[in-house]
């Protein structure tokens, strides 16, 4: 299963990390180019037949609105719903037997991979039933696969969850499925590797009396946390790679761009290009080592790649299950600017998708790639959706966000 360990060949990517001698020296120089080109397959501009089901009285369709907008939220994404497509119609011709677990998947991915499978099904059915069934068949198909959600994620009865707890959960095993059965596809390695991770460049240094001995000094690594120094690209596994941007505030009236562009939050992705200090006091590499520092090791990230999707989870600290809203959010949903990378570049975003949370119940609202319009799903009931709810968010849980260029 080579492709679990690299998923993601380290030659895809348009920059290589710098590399250092055992005396220190730098042998490579990176260069790094955000940038990279947006591929634009058919889903692109292509709407899907939206349908919500039916709230239910009893059964699985009983307070599954939080099903419903994680489901609404990944069919907003283009590029998935690319692979939804394809396994829809794969399926159709082949049955149930185009897609098996593969029988030397390590038994630690197993559970992964069969959450990936289900989810997979799942989008792939609300994707082909929500043209060709009226909304009672439509509802009676979806119930089944429902059911079989709340065993997998062990939500019981008519107990809710919350749609981001679900997509935290079954998106590492849905890459791994799309890693798995789409593995000699170019698209499938670059949706793994730009399609929602946000790459970032951790550099290195210290600071105090002694830095001038610190093997850290002006050192740099490209890696997703500020604590792997040497993991080589290659030998990350993007399937399981962070891919979701959580800001989390406390009050007050923020802009979204400045919490994903600056150090002023608590977010757990930053794209910033300020010092900060680490956590870390031993010197050297040596983490058995009791010997205190001279100096402080400090640490910055820089935005490397720009994703072709940003999804964004707004946690708001003070928020009880149908409690206030915390804090503000401000944003303008057909331009959202992120940058600048490491090279210097910026990209602009269109919202997609925003699944909103208000009186103990989840809605989405789903923009029509055609005419740019948002339409809110209530269950089966659309309806308009204020705009002016989203320039001044209180409520959103899930915001999703399409590269423009």
């Amino acid at each position: 299963m080579e492709l679990l360990r690299t998923p993601v060949p380290q030659g895809l990517f348009p920059f290589t990390r710098d590399v250092f001698s055992n005396g220190g020296e730098k042998t490579v120089t990176a260069r790094v180019v955000s940038k990279d080109r947006i591929p634009e397959p058919f889903t692109v501009s292509e709407r899907y037949e939206v349908r919500g089901c039916s709230q239910g009285t009893d059964g699985a369709r009983v307070n599954c609105c939080w099903i419903e907008g994680a489901t609404h939220a990944l069919l907003s994404d283009p590029f998935i719903r690319y692979f939804v497509i394809d396994y829809g119609a794969k399926v159709e011709l082949a049955g149930p037997r185009a897609f098996t677990r593969p029988s030397s998947l390590p038994a630690d991915r197993e559970e992964h991979y069969d959450a990936g499978a289900l989810f997979m099904r799942a989008l792939s059915a609300r994707y082909l039933l929500a043209g060709k069934l009226g909304q009672a068949a439509f509802d009676i198909q979806i119930e089944r696969i429902y059911r079989d959600i709340r065993t997998r994620f062990g939500v019981a009865g008519d107990t809710m969850s919350d749609p981001v707890d679900m997509l935290v959960d079954v998106m590492p095993g849905l890459r791994l499925f799309i890693a798995l059965h789409w593995s000699g596809s170019s698209f499938q390695k670059q949706y793994l590797a730009y399609g929602c991770v946000p790459l970032v460049a951790v550099t290195h240094s210290c600071a105090g009396s002694a830095a001038g001995g610190c093997r850290l000094l002006g050192r740099d690594s490209i890696s997703y946390l500020a604590d792997e120094l040497d993991a080589p690209l290659r030998d990350i596994d993007m399937t399981q790679a962070p891919w979701m941007i959580t800001v989390t505030r406390s009050g007050g009236l923020h802009s979204l761009a400045d919490l994903l562009n600056r150090l002023t939050d608590a977010s757990l992705v930053r794209f910033g290009d300020q010092w900060q200090l680490s956590d870390i006091t031993v010197c050297g590499y040596a983490v058995d080592s009791d010997e205190l520092c001279a100096f402080h090791r400090i640490f910055k990230k820089t935005l490397t790649t720009l994703p072709w999707m940003l999804y964004v989870t707004t946690q708001r600290a003070d928020v009880s299950f149908g409690g206030g809203a915390g804090y503000t959010l401000q944003y303008n949903p057909d331009s959202l600017t992120v940058g600048p990378t490491a090279d210097g570049q910026f990209a602009t975003y269109k919202l997609v998708c925003r699944v909103w949370f208000a009186h103990s119940h989840y809605k989405a609202d789903v923009r029509d790639p055609r005419d740019g319009t948002f339409t809110e799903w209530n269950f089966e009931t659309p309806s308009p959706t204020d705009m002016s709810t989203m320039r001044n968010d209180t409520k959103s849980r899930l915001l999703i966000w399409q590269r423009l260029e």
